[in-house]
Parts: structure tokens; sequence; C-alpha cells
């Protein structure tokens, strides 16, 4: 059984005639449109796999690694009481237990890990987090002074409800203000340059014109296709059936302003071929225009298909690859995910000897002082072991 053939909106040259300008314009905006519909369901269907895919093997493995993380800070917080390290070692544990406990409470929300922090730490985590809240106001603040010309009260609170409608309200007085402003010269310069400003006026009404025309373009070719093909007045139920799924088809394609598709439908079910060749130069205008509206509608949507979105964006540089490359790309993220969390569990299976613990501390130190020679803490204190 033979597939069935692919139907385009293409206009082809005849015998006698060659296709003009507008023609090819035409073939090629749909060429391209064909493309980028194909470009944007690859897209969207390695999305949805890698996402399913990544909730299926990744994620269960990094929730193990958090569970072993969190284990290993409170190993390493239990060894801290106890008598067995010396002062320099139970400060370098104080360091780990500071970064790695704040880093699971601040990411994951280990809220249990709290308590221990706060207990090896010079600032309570609920203190690091306010003085992080209240640089991030200030530079708010500033940013919206800057931008709107306001000025904000150093009290406000930008996540209290009733300061940020106080603020909203100044935004859009200034707004108002300047859209007034703009009028005002607007209008003086509409006064000294009558001649510009009509052909302004011309050009305006001319686009509004277009816009209108390629609504009514769009339009006309959906009633067109409901008029021929609506089930209702259809007495033969598989052909209502058949009709029925049709009618779908051009609904959503016109709910979704995707002419293209229209214009296939029209093709494949109302021999529309015939009348896309028989389009006037001022109608294949109106066309041409449309189908460049959607080129770029596509083209953007791929571009953001092709970034990838929380979690993806940990494995991928880009969903915009071969399936081939997608695949070895989610395998390297997979084995990054099992070797993270078969370190984890070994560190904790490691520390539990005193000597080991004390080994892995010194390991530690010497990384930490390798990587800032003029730290101040940290420094010498390879030496003293």
């Amino acid at each position: 059984m033979s597939e069935k053939k692919e139907i385009i909106p293409i206009i082809s040259p005849t015998k006698d005639q060659k296709l003009s300008e507008l023609q090819n314009q035409f073939n090629k905006h749909t060429e391209r449109i064909k493309n980028l519909k194909k470009k944007v369901d690859a897209l969207r269907a390695h999305n949805q796999v890698y996402y399913e895919r990544f909730h299926q093997e990744i994620l269960p493995l990094e929730d193990k690694t958090i569970e072993a993380r969190t284990a290993f800070i409170k190993a390493l917080d239990k060894a801290h009481q106890g008598t067995f390290l010396r002062l320099i070692e139970k400060l370098a544990v104080q360091e780990i237990i500071q970064e790695e406990a704040f880093y699971l409470i601040d990411e994951f929300g280990i809220e249990e890990l709290i308590e221990i922090h706060d207990r090896h730490a010079k600032q309570s985590y609920a203190q690091i987090i306010e003085e992080r809240d209240e640089i991030d106001q200030t530079f708010a603040k500033a940013f919206f002074e800057n931008m709107f010309d306001i000025e904000i009260d150093e009290m406000a609170d930008l996540d209290n409800p009733e300061d940020m409608a106080k603020i909203q309200e100044e935004i859009e007085q200034k707004i108002a203000e300047r859209e007034k402003d703009y009028q005002e010269k607007r209008k003086k310069r509409h006064q000294s340059k009558k001649t510009q400003d009509t052909s302004k006026e011309e050009k305006a009404q001319k686009l509004k014109e277009e816009a209108q025309n390629l609504s009514k373009t769009t339009r006309m070719i959906y009633t067109e296709l409901v008029k021929e093909l609506h089930p209702d007045k259809e007495p033969d139920e598989a052909e209502k059936l058949r009709k029925t799924e049709i009618m779908k088809q051009v609904t959503e394609a016109y709910k979704k302003g995707d002419f293209f598709e229209l214009l296939r439908l029209q093709i494949e079910y109302k021999q529309g071929r015939n009348q896309i060749e028989k389009l006037t130069n001022d109608q294949l205008a109106y066309y041409n225009q449309i189908l460049k509206d959607q080129v770029m509608d596509l083209q953007q949507e791929a571009n953001l298909l092709a970034r990838p979105a929380p979690p993806l964006n940990q494995i991928f540089s880009s969903m915009n690859n071969s399936a081939v490359t997608l695949k070895d790309q989610f395998q390297l993220g997979l084995l990054k995910a099992e070797m993270e969390l078969r370190e984890i569990v070994g560190n904790n299976q490691f520390i539990q000897n005193d000597n080991n613990l004390r080994k892995f501390i010194r390991e530690y130190i010497v990384q930490q002082n390798e990587m800032n020679n003029s730290s101040d803490s940290l420094d010498d204190l390879s030496d003293w072991m």
C-alpha cells in the first residue's frame, strides 16, 4: 500500500509561462513553513520524550543523591560533636557543613538541616536569606528608580502588596506623563509638518487596511471550507463522520491562525490548487504577507523550543541536535547522575571509620589551600597535621 502523498500549497509553472516573482515568493514561504513545522514538531517530541525520561531515570537518582548528601552532613555533624577530631579538623568540618547544608536548604528545601547549619555558621540561615533579600530589593528599587525616574521610600518592601501597589501607581503615573508629553510633541510636529504627517497618516491607514484584508483573507478561506465540508447537511453517516474530523482540523487551523494549514486543507478537500494558481497579484501579495508572518512565528517557536527548559538545561545545551546526539547527551547526563550518587554514597561509607574521616578532612584542607593560597582560615592547616 502506497503512502499518502504530502500535500503542500505550491504554485507549479505551466509549459507556456514561468512563475512570477510573487508566485516564487509564495512557494518559498510555503516550503519554509513546511520545514519549520517539521522542525517544531520534532523539537516538541524531543522535549517531551526527554522530559519524561528525566523524571523517570535521572530525577530518582538526584533524589537519592540529596538524601545521601543530607546523611553526609548529619554524619559530619555527629563527628564534630565527638571527641576524636582535633580543633583544626573541627574547623574544617564546620566549613564543609556550612557550605553543603546551605546549598541543600536553599536549592532543595531540606529544612531539617537548618538547625545543623545554624549551629556551625557565624550567621543563621534566616539572617543570610534576609541580607540577600535586602540586596535584591536594593537592586530592584534602583532599577525602578532609574527606569521610570521615580523615588521609592527606603522602607518600602517590594514583597508587600500595599507598598508594591503604590510603586506601581507611581510607575503608571510616570508612564502617563511621558505619553502625554510624547503626544504633545507629536501634535506640534503635526502642526509644523502637515504634508509629512498627512503622508504618515495615509501610510498608517494603508497598513490598517492591509491588516484587515489579511484577516479577511484567512476568514474567507475558512468560511469556504466550512460551507463545503460542514457535516450537518450530510445524509450519509460515514461521510458525516469523515467531514466532522476534517472540520476539526479546519477549525483548529483557523483558531491558531495557521494559514498554511488552511491552504493545505483547501487543496486537499476543495481543489484549492487551481484557486491558488489563479490568484491575482494583489491577492498573492496578501497571501505572501500572511505566510511571511507565519514563517516568523514558527521560527520564534523553534528557537524557544531549542532552548532546553529546566530541568533539561542540566543536560542539553540545545535541543536542536540530531536524535543520536540527544541520545548520547542524555546517556552522559544519566552517567553523571549515577557517578555523583556513587561518589557521595562512597564518601558516607568511607567516613564511618575515624581514620578515614581524618584522611578525608586532610584532603579537603589540601584542596582548599591549593584553590586559594591566600585563604586566611585554612592556609596553614595542613602544616598542623
